[in-house]
Formats: C-alpha cells, sequence, structure tokens
C-alpha cells in the first residue's frame, strides 16, 4: 500500500476532489451520514516465478484398497514424493539468478527473450540431498528402535579388513536384531 484514505485526503488538490466526489456518491447507510470513504493508493506486486516439477510416476496398479496398510504405504509414498518435489523446489529456487522480478524483467527487456532458469542438474542435486537426508533421518529412526543381541556365531565376512583383526572381531561380534512388531 502506497497511501490510504486519509493520507489520500491530506494531500493538497487530489484531496479536495477526493472529498468532493466521496461527498457525491450515495450513502450505503442512508440518512446523513457523514461518511466518507477513499480506498487506498496499492501497487500490485510484480509478478514471481512458477517454478514446476513433475515427478516419476507413482503407480497404485494392483494395490487392494481394503488393505489399510497397504494404502498406508502408498499414501506415505505419494506424500514422500510430493515432500521431495517442493523441498527441491524450494533449494533450487535460492539459487536462481532471476529470482527478483525486476532483474528478471529487466533482462527480458533489454535481451528480448525469457530469462535463463536453472539448469536441471541443480534441480537433480536439490533431489539428491533432500532424498539423503530423508533417508539418513528413517536410518536414525530404524537404529532407536533395535536391540543389540549377542551371537556365538563368529562373522564369515571379512571384506576389508586383515585375517588377524578379524579373528578379533570375531570373538567380539555382536549383531543387531529388529525387536517383533505386533
Amino acid at each position: 500500500m502506497v497511501l490510504d484514505g486519509d493520507e489520500l485526503l491530506d494531500l493538497p488538490i487530489i484531496g479536495d476532489r477526493l472529498r468532493k466526489s466521496s461527498a457525491a456518491a450515495p450513502s450505503a447507510r442512508g440518512g446523513s451520514s457523514k461518511e466518507q470513504f477513499v480506498s487506498p493508493l496499492v501497487l500490485p506486486k510484480l509478478p514471481s516465478r512458477v517454478y514446476v516439477r513433475f515427478g516419476e510416476a507413482i503407480t497404485l496398479e494392483g494395490l487392494d484398497k481394503s488393505d489399510k496398510k497397504a494404502c498406508q504405504g502408498a499414501y506415505e509414498t505419494v506424500k514422500d514424493e510430493v515432500e521431495l518435489g517442493i523441498q527441491s523446489l524450494l533449494r533450487a529456487r535460492e539459487q536462481d539468478p532471476y529470482l527478483d522480478p525486476t532483474t528478471r524483467l529487466l533482462y527480458e527487456r533489454v535481451k528480448g527473450e525469457a530469462a535463463p532458469t536453472f539448469p536441471a542438474s541443480v534441480l537433480d542435486a536439490a533431489v539428491l540431498r533432500t532424498r539423503l537426508a530423508r533417508e539418513g533421518k528413517r536410518r536414525r529412526q530404524r537404529q532407536r528402535s533395535v536391540t543389540p543381541v549377542r551371537t556365538e556365531k563368529p562373522v564369515e565376512s571379512t571384506i576389508g579388513v586383515g585375517t588377524a583383526a578379524a579373528d578379533k572381531l570375531a570373538d567380539n561380534v555382536t549383531a543387531v536384531v529388529p525387536e517383533p512388531t505386533e
């Protein structure tokens, strides 16, 4: 808003004209009301960019609508993908060099073409970062819901570990087994 009604009425020449036009307008309440309505002077915001991302299609073929767990899983998948798309667009928008409407419109006026947007690699990187952050969060949640269990069986896989070190590790193996859920 540039000026409200009272500020407009205080202007030297314009204020008098607004008072006269307001007095000539019929009163909405009827009678001899001394109300004055002067609409404020506003400037619209410049249009901003619209960011759109189309994700991969999620098929619900074969989903039994009476299976509540399957429906909940499908819902979570769709919800996660939509949130991922929104978050990735928000992250990519932060790197858009023509986010500011003034800069973008000036570029388009001077060049005579649409201002370039961020490359798809920026969006892909934002999706990847969001997906990795979400996966890390899920992994931490799963780790909180497991109980360590002592095993008697030595570890058979010793990838990246020498045999002496592997023998030492086999003596102190602790396996992690998820708690049973009901």
